[in-house]
Parts: C-alpha cells; sequence; structure tokens
C-alpha cells in the first residue's frame, strides 16, 4: 500500500443511481473504521455520455454529500484500473455492487490483483458480502509498484 496515504475504502460505482446504495455502504465502513472515502467510476472510451449526464452528476452529488471525492476513469479494462487506483489511494476495503448475488469477472479480477484487500459486494436488496483477503501463502505476484506507477 501507499505508505504516504492514509487507508481508505474505495466505493466502484457504474452510471446507475442505483450505485448511490454503494456510497452509502462505503460511508458505513469508513465511518466505522475512520477511514477515508473514495468513490471510482471506471468507463469504456467509447460510451455515449450524454444519456448518463444526470446519473453522473447524482453520484457526485451522493459523494459529495458523505464527503468523499469521485474520480471518473476512461479505460477498457476496469479491473485494473481500479486495482491501481486502490493501491495509489491505500484502499483496504473496496465496495461493489453484484447482479444476482454472484462474484463476476470484474470482482474476481480485482480479488486476483489486490488479495490484501476486503471486498464487500452489495446486493440489489442491500445485503453485504465481504470477500476476506487471502492468506500470505496464495498472494499475487504483482507488485504494489507495478499498479501505482499507472495512475
Amino acid at each position: 500500500m501507499n505508505e504516504n496515504t492514509r487507508a481508505s475504502v474505495l466505493v466502484c460505482v457504474t452510471w446507475q443511481m442505483s450505485c448511490d446504495r454503494l456510497i452509502k455502504t462505503g460511508k458505513n465502513i469508513a465511518d466505522k473504521y475512520n477511514l477515508d472515502l473514495q468513490v471510482a467510476c471506471v468507463q469504456k472510451p467509447a460510451t455515449d455520455f450524454v444519456i448518463d449526464s444526470n446519473v453522473i452528476e447524482y453520484l457526485y452529488k451522493s459523494s459529495k454529500e458523505v464527503g468523499a471525492e469521485m474520480t471518473v476513469f476512461f479505460n477498457d479494462d476496469a479491473p485494473f484500473i481500479i486495482s491501481a487506483f486502490a493501491k495509489k489511494k491505500n484502499a483496504v476495503y473496496i465496495v461493489t455492487g453484484m447482479n444476482g448475488n454472484k462474484i463476476n469477472g470484474f470482482i474476481s479480477a480485482v480479488h486476483k490483483l489486490l488479495p490484501d484487500v476486503t471486498i464487500s459486494m452489495v446486493s440489489n436488496d442491500n445485503v453485504v458480502y465481504n470477500m476476506c483477503p487471502q492468506d500470505k501463502a496464495t498472494k499475487s505476484n504483482l507488485k504494489n509498484k507495478d499498479l501505482v506507477s499507472i495512475i
């Protein structure tokens, strides 16, 4: 982790108003453990932003209301970008949504890149499931500097 940055909770959102539930969950975790709060979204570069402007404004407002900074990235590799940003922001928790109560490829990829970070997955009915860190014997070979250097 980045030693110059306070530990934080990183909330991963998409262009959906319902992601405000993720921001609220992240805020609860941050308050419980006295952590900073960050919100991030990774969008594909080819996305049509005209129809999404109201949603992104709503998420920015929701983030600001809980004292979080929101960052938007434009890239095709969301797991890698989120993992790099999490390293940069010294995230010890990542909060994300889940579809149909199943772990998706994004969550699995982030967990492989950041095996020491707890991932809290929030279902549509606000049930939180946690993927806890792996033990030292199963850590990824990915070095911290490899992720931090790209952001």
